[in-house]
């Protein structure tokens, strides 16, 4: 793990947030599709109330922009930052979009040529940078109280030097595979003509790894991945 992730992420916070009404808030503006743990939404409302969290969203460059429903995300990210004083964290998936997410996805994607990836992560991290400064502008003076900026992160840093039996000796063991097959996104595929491949099934893998947090926020392609990890979840819908 890089050292300025560490750090975040080992930081005590003192203030706690506002309200415990943050998640019924957000289902009012219609921006919660579903929570993770499902069983009871009672116990995210209060994770996100009890201390300050550290809350992700997550893009995968497998295009050279953003669209519509990820600026749905990321205004959600940044709301619950600005009136709830949580730390943002955004990441793209330099990493990830090598791999390929097979949610919703009748075959598997095109292998991204590492050069594709790194024009479209340039597209992706602009677009991001211009809607973070557009916030800043408009929402400065609110944010005020809380002093952190919103990080952006690169999952490449920390994955570009792991090596396959490093990988397989002691993170693969963390994961049961049972419940991987159990995904909908792994089902629906095994159905297919074309099936699964090995680089997409570990994908679910990969995404868990990325990053440590108490909390998440996340849109439906992600969903069967982010179910397999001890991090709570909010689905946001994008139609």
């Amino acid at each position: 793990m890089i050292p300025i992730l560490r750090h975040v992420l080992s930081q005590q916070f003192s203030s706690s947030p506002k309200s415990y009404k943050q998640l019924s808030a957000l289902r009012d503006r219609g921006v919660v599709h579903q929570t993770f743990p499902s069983e009871n939404p009672r116990l995210l409302a209060a994770h996100l109330a009890k201390e300050r969290r550290t809350i992700y969203a997550g893009f995968d460059p497998t295009a050279d922009s953003l669209h519509l429903g990820n600026l749905l995300v990321l205004v959600t990210l940044l709301r619950l930052k600005r009136d709830y004083g949580h730390r943002a964290v955004i990441l793209l998936g330099g990493a990830t979009a090598s791999i390929g997410d097979p949610s919703g996805k009748a075959k598997e994607r095109p292998a991204m040529d590492a050069s594709v990836v790194k024009e479209n992560l340039k597209g992706v991290e602009r677009d991001i940078r211009n809607v973070l400064e557009n916030y800043k502008k408009l929402f400065g003076e609110k944010d005020k109280d809380n002093e952190d900026e919103t990080l952006l992160l690169d999952n490449m840093e920390w994955f570009k030097d792991t090596k396959l039996l490093d990988f397989l000796s002691g993170i693969g063991r963390h994961f049961r595979v049972g419940p991987m097959l159990n995904r909908k996104s792994v089902r629906e595929r095994f159905k297919s003509i074309q099936g699964l491949s090995l680089t997409e099934f570990t994908y679910q893998v990969i995404i868990n790894m990325t990053l440590r947090v108490k909390t998440i926020l996340i849109y439906p392609k992600q969903w069967g991945g982010r179910t397999c990890s001890f991090v709570s979840s909010i689905l946001i819908p994008l139609g």
